[in-house]
């Protein structure tokens, strides 16, 4: 916005930021055992001087720092001040619900600010109140037990609620399969022409209170949906804080993909068929059509099949990922693409003619219903769902055909029974994704912000804010200055952390899995006896995992302590309190358990990372990425999977001290990490907030954690 035409704005008094987060402050009156930290007073004040001038900021705020509250007082302070709207974006919905339910009240209460506050969430999270009426009304579909506690819970649950959150139902495993039946979704709702719009729907309910709201908490696919949808999701604001920043560029990508799912198309057109239960003969005039669009996407998937089988897919053993075909322009101009091309634009023809039947057929669905809502909807809603699912498909396959964006790279996996290659067996998708979203980011998400603040525990290589920069855009911002803060943890990690590197541990890059659980079963058993459990271990290969797991519990539990792998022994909420519920539990864990663990305390005293978190160089988008930096005279190692890496593995790091109190081990059991192995170990040392190091074989590692946790 040029200067002339700058609004005049009140700005944050940062000199009262101390008041309010001091020794003395009203927080501190108000919560018992309150630690006055001066790195949360530094950050808060960063936010603020980045609200009063305008400005993009980056914020690395080490663990404990208490980063919610510094960034949501000056939030809270400027909206409250200037009558603008400020959004704040997590990535995790533990995150979304900890801000909204504790973290904004207690600031509200403690300083006596008044403000209006919300949590949005994407559509599919909010009860439809005509869909559900519509289910409700047709007693014949309940035929399991499941469903009809799904019933029972969401009926009991409709007396109390006030926001129609699928949150507060606390469904089960079980019932959670029912909830799209009875979820709001873009493609069933008529909008203004709904009964309920006016009386009680919950997804407009939610919308309208944003329109009033100071504070705006969402998550970070909401923000992309906002973005893909021209701006139509979230009321319109200037101001952004991110937190869990360091997830933006996946989850740009994710929502910037298109993904074609053999299985789940078969599906729609077997319902679209007729053969769906409870749908027999629903669609009366159009199962032919169905039935051709499925014959032409068997004949299409069956090709896609052949063409995986002959060009010999990449996949490697220790991953266990899917055959994996990357589409280069070098395949698109053979001749096996050009029958697999031809099938496929017969069934994107196919799609096509029964996506303009599901359209017109939903609008005569649509004209019967009464006008008072009485008449059961569950057949438009069906009719209408699907339409969005062949639409959704056709659009995914057309890009993936065209493959004419030189920023999109797009591949086959093919997921196959039993792990063996085999035409016409397993699930088969098709996707493109986008290879750089840095210009997108800065031309669609940043530049229409007047401030956008962007704060994580791991945001930095080494000090250093340049890698994320590059990858989101934030170099060139339309004019808008960025400014980057470290703010440091205020534990002392030299004390509470033991950081073991074991040199005599196997290169994982030059054996196989079988070979390096046979080495690192021994040590993690002996290791886990010397901790007395109280352990997490983290993988970068599920096939790892479920090697260790099986000769790891034959070892452990004959002496009390429990071995429970991701996957194999529970879901990862229901092991993470497993772990929190004593000291006689190692949990086994991959990707997920990377980050967003918090468990202080004694219950987990050791964290072992198997393998430095680099990406598989072999994965297409990974593969386009290292193509993409080459071109632009850059060493795509350096500038992308080293400090890709890094950061995933300072978030491993990062599960062990969660408090002033927590003391503990974290075993490397990569030899590259050691110092003088390779040119790179040192900076994923350097990137870590200065524990003690021990290096040596693993007898000598064994000691030093008896010794330490002595």
């Amino acid at each position: 916005m040029p200067a002339e035409l700058q609004p005049e704005y009140s700005p944050v008094d940062t000199s009262r930021l101390l008041h309010y987060l001091g020794p003395q402050g009203p927080l501190a009156k108000r919560l018992k055992n309150y630690e006055f930290r001066t790195q949360q007073v530094e950050m808060a004040r960063a936010v603020a001087e980045a609200f009063n001038s305008g400005q993009h900021f980056l914020v690395e705020a080490g663990t404990g720092t208490g980063k919610s509250l510094a960034y949501l007082l000056p939030a809270l302070l400027w909206s409250a001040a200037n009558r603008e709207r400020v959004v704040v974006s997590t990535q995790t919905i533990t995150l979304q619900e900890q801000l909204f339910r504790r973290d904004l009240p207690l600031l509200m209460d403690c300083l006596d600010i008044t403000a209006r506050c919300v949590v949005l969430k994407g559509r599919t999270n909010y009860l439809c109140l005509r869909k559900w009426r519509g289910y409700v009304q047709q007693p014949d579909l309940y035929t399991t037990g499941a469903e009809l506690a799904f019933q029972a819970r969401v009926t009991r649950w409709l007396q109390e609620t006030e926001t129609g959150d699928k949150e507060e139902a606390n469904l089960d495993g079980e019932m959670e399969e029912f909830w799209p039946l009875v979820a709001a979704d873009s493609e069933s709702c008529p909008g203004a022409r709904c009964t309920w719009w006016s009386q009680g729907c919950y997804l407009r309910a939610a919308r309208q209170e944003a329109e009033r709201a100071n504070i705006i908490v969402v998550n970070h696919s909401l923000l992309f949906s906002d973005i893909k949808s021209d701006r139509q999701v979230l009321p319109p604001h200037r101001h952004l804080i991110v937190d869990e920043a360091h997830h933006l560029e996946d989850t740009a990508t994710r929502h910037l993909s298109y993904e074609f799912d053999m299985a789940l198309l078969d599906r729609s057109l077997a319902g679209a068929a007729g053969e769906g239960r409870g749908d027999q003969g629903l669609l009366k005039h159009i199962p032919d059509l169905a039935r051709r669009a499925r014959e032409a996407a068997t004949t299409f998937k069956n090709l896609v099949s052949s063409l995986v089988l002959s060009l010999g897919p990449v996949r490697v053993p220790e991953y266990a990922y899917p055959l994996t075909l990357r589409i280069t322009s070098d395949i698109r101009s053979g001749t096996e693409w050009a029958g697999l091309l031809e099938a496929g634009v017969n069934l994107g023809f196919a799609l096509e003619t029964l996506s303009e039947c599901l359209g017109e057929v939903a609008s005569d669905l649509e004209d019967l219903g009464d006008e008072d809502g009485a008449r059961p909807v569950r057949p438009s809603a069906f009719v209408l769902r699907l339409h969005g699912v062949v639409k959704e498909h056709l659009q995914a396959l057309d890009f993936f055909l065209e493959g004419s964006d030189p920023n999109y790279v797009s591949w086959v996996e093919e997921t196959v029974p039993g792990g063996e290659k085999g035409r016409g067996e397993g699930e088969v998708r098709l996707y493109s994704a986008p290879v750089d979203v840095s210009s997108l980011l800065s031309e669609h998400f940043f530049q229409p912000l007047r401030t956008a603040v962007l704060t994580s525990a791991t945001l930095t290589v080494k000090g250093n804010f340049s890698y994320l920069q590059d990858r989101l855009g934030l170099k060139e911002t339309g004019g808008n200055d960025v400014r980057t803060l470290m703010v440091d943890s205020p534990f002392y990690y030299r004390d509470q952390v033991l950081l073991c590197l074991v040199e005599d541990a196997p290169n994982p890059r030059h054996f196989d899995p079988q070979t390096l659980s046979a080495d690192l079963i021994p040590f993690l058993s002996e290791l886990i006896q010397i901790v007395g459990g109280r352990t997490l271990v983290l993988f970068t290969s599920y096939q790892l995992l479920t090697l260790v797991h099986a000769q790891l519990k034959a070892d452990c539990e004959p002496l009390g302590i429990r071995i429970l792998g991701q996957g194999l022994d529970g879901t990862r909420t229901s092991l993470i309190e497993e772990i929190k519920s004593g000291r006689d539990c190692v949990v086994l864990g991959t990707s997920s358990f990377w980050e967003g663990i918090d468990i202080p305390g004694e219950e987990l005293s050791c964290v072992v990372i198997t393998r430095l978190p680099f990406s598989p160089p072999f994965l297409p988008v990974i593969e386009a990425r290292h193509e993409h930096l080459r071109r632009r005279g850059m060493n795509p190692f350096a500038a992308y999977s080293l400090p890709e890496a890094i950061i995933r593995f300072k978030q491993g790091f990062g599960r062990l001290i969660r408090s002033a109190y927590d003391q503990g081990v974290v075993v490397v059991y990569d030899p590259r990490i050691v110092p003088g192995r390779t040119p790179y170990g040192r900076y994923f040392i350097d990137s870590l907030p200065g524990p003690e190091v021990a290096v040596g074989p693993r007898e000598r590692i064994l000691e030093r954690v008896r010794a330490w946790l002595g």
